[in-house]
């Protein structure tokens, strides 16, 4: 009875534990690859496979990251789902689901046993390391990949070139997802190549042709699509032979402490540019313990069991894939999302040795479930971190070090997003000036120069602005530097400034948009000079220069005194409560929504809901 209920054990279980995802945000990733991307288009299936993942220079060195299978992921969901991020998470669950049940399939086949198998399963299935990866949409590669890599191990069989065929197409599919697949790659071929009693070398090669075919028509896809991607948007973070050993040796530390230590899980581990020095050590005790095994235990290598190679081909190769050994365009030494393949080769390699005499059975399967129990509460929670921007992006502020400017830029945008610039823009402040690395000062830069400018601070906020589009090759500085030149209404220098912008990237959406605001302006100051007619008209004509030219604040006390007094037109007073819901402080705006009469029931929703996540965010900054 528990072969059979052993799947949808596995099953529910995850989609329990991962219930509250649903209501889970877009967050981090999620805006620029989903919210804000316009090529999540089924039209434009073609383009998807002839272009870099990331679209944005400042994402990244975009030339590295080749991964049209989850593009066309999200486009599906964006079809079925549009701005309902629920939808998305779901897909994350489903195929988190799917993939649990291969590794469940893996582990029977080779012969973990009924108990042994479903408890290790689960165990990869709800370890809480893989929250990220499955809670996070963006997430959504590790766990493709993942997926077409376990797929491909249930259907391979090593001898037959039917079942291999099938398995390099799967392996292609998981490539297109993510570069990591390419660890499902050496774990079938070195199935294949694998020593086998009768038959020759030749023979094994065959088997090993098709995936290493996958692997090599991959490559001339992505070479193709990523030959005219933009270049880096800044000088990767060089590293020295040292520091690249350091970093190795670092990265092996944190990944040993975090299956050391499975409950934790964090968004950012460790800084590239100062690894500490007990990682370091431990990853050198590590690699050494590992070796000096190896070599043991090296004449037993040829009666090693398919479970066993399998699962430390497949550990291993993906490991080493995020070691630092290259360069890899992130900053920071170790991800959570990383473990996603390394887990499941571990539990592979295990599979046998998870079958107990009958005396110890009892006891080593209460350990196991004791520790299931456990990854259950661990995972409950941190999925629950997932469901609150606020909740998520605070907690990584407070637990990582500030010379990381990422949490305090992430958790600057949600206050920013929520309307509460001055909390915003302190938290960019922060991030500027306790980054340690040179490369990761621009973005947070940026975004305080945003913040003076939402509050009004033009002049500093120019002067921050500036000197980042003059230093830069891209569009997206020298587009904030000309909206603010706007706003000072300084047109002149907000024209040149544009165009520069779309010198930079042609047909820039935003930039083409914020010129034509500039026109709107100059059309606008031209009316208010020639204006002759009633009060009424004055005023509207008043509001659409404060308007369209970006003086917020200006713009907003002139719609709360004209709000207040009855003569306002109906037209005009709409416009003006409008423009309060959407870009006023969003804790005066019950009171004044009070003040001023009869609101439409549209506008007093989202009202209530900013002031909701104003109090939230309020409570989450006065809290130690």
């Amino acid at each position: 009875m528990l072969r059979k209920l052993a799947w949808l054990i596995t099953a529910l279980a995850v989609l329990v534990v991962y219930a509250q995802v649903l209501e889970a945000p877009f967050f981090w990733d999620d805006r620029a690859l989903i919210v804000e991307s316009t090529r999540l288009d089924l039209g434009r299936l073609g383009e998807l496979f002839g272009e870099a993942f990331w679209s944005q220079q400042e994402a990244g060195d975009v030339r590295v990251y080749y991964r049209p299978l989850t593009l066309l992921s999200f486009a599906v969901d964006k079809a079925l789902h549009g701005s309902n991020p629920a939808g998305y998470h779901l897909t994350n669950v489903a195929l988190h689901v799917a993939a649990s049940l291969c590794l469940l399939a893996l582990l029977r086949r080779y012969r973990a046993g009924v108990v042994g198998s479903l408890l290790a399963a689960l165990g990869w299935a709800l370890h809480p390391r893989l929250t990220e990866a499955v809670a996070w949409i963006s997430g959504r590669t590790d766990v493709l990949a993942g997926l077409f890599v376990l797929a491909a191990l249930v259907v391979q069989r090593p001898g037959r070139l039917g079942r291999s065929a099938l398995a390099a197409v799967l392996l292609a599919l998981g490539l297109l997802s993510k570069e990591s697949a390419l660890a499902g790659v050496v774990a079938v071929t070195t199935l294949e190549l694998w020593p086998r009693h009768g038959v020759p070398l030749a023979a094994r090669a065959r088997g090993a042709a098709p995936p290493l075919l996958a692997l090599g028509l991959y490559w001339a896809l992505r070479s193709v699509a990523l030959g005219g991607a933009p270049p880096a948007s800044e000088p990767p973070l060089v590293l020295t032979g040292l520091e690249r050993a350091s970093a190795s040796f670092g990265a092996v530390g944190y990944y040993a402490s975090m299956l050391l230590v499975p409950w934790t899980p964090r968004l950012q581990l460790g800084e590239l540019w100062d690894v500490p020095r007990g990682y370091v050590l431990a990853g050198l005790a590590v690699v050494t313990g590992l070796v000096a095994l190896g070599l043991r235990h090296r004449r037993r290598w040829r009666r090693a069991g398919w479970g066993l190679v399998a699962g430390l081909a497949l550990a291993g190769t993906s490991w080493l894939l995020v070691l630092h050994l290259v360069r890899i365009p992130i900053q920071v030494v170790a991800a959570d999302r990383f473990l996603y393949l390394p887990l499941a080769g571990l539990a592979l390699a295990m599979g046998r040795h998870l079958r107990r005499p009958r005396r110890t059975a009892h006891r080593w399967q209460l350990a196991l479930g004791l520790l299931l129990l456990s990854f259950v509460g661990a995972t409950w929670l941190r999925v629950s971190d997932t469901t609150s921007e606020v909740r998520l992006w605070t907690k990584t502020y407070r637990q990582v070090s500030p010379t990381n400017p990422l949490p305090a830029t992430e958790l600057g945008n949600v206050y920013f997003r929520a309307g509460l610039y001055a909390e915003a823009t302190e938290l960019y402040r922060a991030a500027t000036e306790h980054a340690a690395a040179r490369s990761q000062r621009r973005t947070p830069l940026s975004n305080y120069g945003n913040g003076l400018d939402a509050l009004g601070r033009y002049e500093e906020a120019q002067a921050v602005l500036d000197p980042l589009c003059h230093s830069t090759q891209l569009a997206k500085p020298c587009l904030d530097a000309g909206l603010t030149a706007l706003h000072r209404l300084d047109l002149e220098s907000a024209e040149r400034l544009l165009q520069r912008a779309l010198a930079r990237s042609p047909g820039y959406p935003d930039a083409v948009a914020a010129l034509e605001r500039v026109q709107r302006v100059q059309e606008a100051r031209q009316r208010a000079t020639e204006a002759s007619g009633a009060p009424s008209e004055r005023l509207a004509q008043d509001f659409e220069l404060l308007s369209w030219s970006g003086r917020r604040l200006e713009a907003l006390r002139l719609a709360d005194a004209s709000l207040r007094a009855p003569e306002t037109p109906a037209a005009l007073r709409l416009a003006m409560l409008e423009y309060w819901v959407r870009f006023g402080h969003p804790l005066e705006l019950e009171g004044k929504l009070t003040a001023w009469g009869e609101v439409p029931p549209a506008l007093a929703g989202l009202a209530a809901e900013r002031a909701r996540i104003a109090r939230e965010l309020q409570a989450s900054w006065t809290q130690p």
